[in-house]
């Protein structure tokens, strides 16, 4: 008689288990591959940029490094002129604020305008403190002014007249656009 003894089945390793490890490999020489096949493509672009570079080097002659220098320096003037010319619409405005902001009875002897620090200041005669004080209104209440402060004050005996400082702060470009919003 035969007997039959039951084996115990032998367990099989999962796929995943057999295709992990050489997966694995496989994608170490994929990444190795990749490295070198950059930094292939780095150093010959980078001798192409030196190539390039010494290919412009040698029509750099020394004519052209001098029209370089004074195209350069001509872009150097016109930048100049076209803020010179910023400032002097901002310096017709003020003129022209002037014009029409000034009492009748205040004689101004002297102006003093920052257009970068956005203030002027003016010294002048008045025959009485009341045009003094309505001058000083007018200009508080301008929106071109930002604030308007009386900074000296004199009398002369001699002529009758008072003699005053006036600080005016005008608004900056930056205020002016905060002021609109």
């Amino acid at each position: 008689m035969v007997q039959v003894i039951p084996k115990a089945a032998v367990k099989q390793a999962p796929a995943i288990k057999k295709i992990l490890p050489w997966l694995s490999f496989l994608l170490v020489i994929v990444v190795v591959l990749l490295y070198f096949i950059f930094n292939h493509q780095v150093v010959k672009t980078t001798t192409a940029l030196e190539q390039t570079e010494q290919e412009l080097a040698k029509f750099r002659t020394q004519q052209y490094s001098e029209l370089e220098e004074k195209i350069l320096t001509f872009k150097t003037r016109v930048d100049d002129v076209a803020d010179l010319l910023q400032d002097r619409k901002k310096l017709s405005n003020f003129f022209d604020f002037l014009e029409t902001f000034v009492h009748p009875d205040i004689y101004f002897t002297s102006l003093s305008l920052r257009m970068d620090e956005s203030d002027a200041k003016l010294e002048g005669v008045s025959n009485n403190f009341v045009s003094l004080g309505q001058q000083i209104l007018a200009f508080k209440q301008d929106s071109f002014i930002q604030g308007a402060e009386l900074t000296d004050i004199s009398l002369d005996e001699e002529e009758g007249q008072i003699k005053f400082s006036i600080q005016i702060f005008l608004l900056s470009d930056k205020t002016a656009k905060e002021n609109s919003r």
